[in-house]
């Protein structure tokens, strides 16, 4: 589904792009706004009630699908109704023979523990997905599990956050990355050096935009950090390892 990946990336490099949400108070302040970015409107999908699924369309008039995380197995339904109402034709029937996955874009687990409504779906391919599920994901996983066993771990100065975006890891997926992060067996930062590296070059072949926000080195410490972060338990972290500064790989290296 190149037209769905190309509108992600476009949200990624220009603004942001909204991949879980808490409420549906996200959606009414989008259809609300002044038109230009970050405008759109709610349409509904055939056979699907708003707590199920529902399509979204931005001010540039691309649609995304919206689903619950707590019923995957309708997944593959909800994108065939979805790609034949503003496509013309259910995907089903035109990826046959091409290996995908019809999978949310923020994690499901992570999705369920922070109690969001909604996630964002599309078509991706298998290995990306598997790839960035079994290490990035699955350690996303583990730190709510550490979280909910005791819940002082928790920065309580933090609130939780309503709305989740897309990153690299997210966009890993959508481009077809085929690389694995380290497993947590080895969570010096340097472990994830040249995996980030080759993430951040890998993803920025494909967006149109250059992204304004970040340099793409950056890009490649903000990654990096990211990923050890997350497979790091909370109670083993420096104190300081969600800071990024200059010599950032040499002060936390282990």
């Amino acid at each position: 589904m190149q037209d769905q990946h190309s509108s992600i990336l476009k949200e990624y490099a220009t603004t942001a792009a909204a991949i879980g949400i808490r409420d549906m108070e996200f959606f009414k302040n989008r259809a609300a706004a002044p038109m230009g970015p970050g405008r759109g409107w709610i349409e509904p999908l055939d056979g699907a009630s708003s707590d199920e699924a529902f399509a979204f369309i931005d001010e540039n008039g691309k649609p995304q699908l919206w689903v619950t995380p707590f019923e995957p197995d309708k997944y593959r339904r909800w994108f065939d109704v979805f790609t034949r109402k503003y496509y013309g034709v259910e995907f089903s029937r035109i990826a046959t023979g091409v290996p995908h996955n019809i999978d949310q874009l923020y994690p499901k687990a992570a999705g369920k523990e922070q109690e969001f409504r909604y996630v964002r779906a599309t078509a991706i391919d298998p290995i990306s997905n598997q790839n960035i599920g079994r290490t990035i994901e699955k350690q996303m996983k583990q730190r709510k599990v550490e979280i909910k066993k005791d819940p002082a771990l928790l920065d309580s100065k933090k609130e939780p956050k309503p709305i989740r975006n897309a990153t690299p890891f997210t966009l890993g997926k959508v481009t077809g990355f085929h690389e694995s992060f380290k497993l947590p067996d080895d969570r010096s930062l340097p472990a994830n050096r040249g995996v980030a590296e080759r993430l951040i070059a890998h993803v920025e072949k494909y967006l149109r935009v250059k992204s304004p926000l970040v340099s793409q080195q950056l890009n490649i410490e903000l990654t990096q950090l990211s990923a050890t972060r997350i497979q790091t338990p909370i109670s083993e972290r420096p104190e300081k390892l969600g800071r990024v500064t200059s010599d950032f790989t040499k002060r936390w290296s282990k």
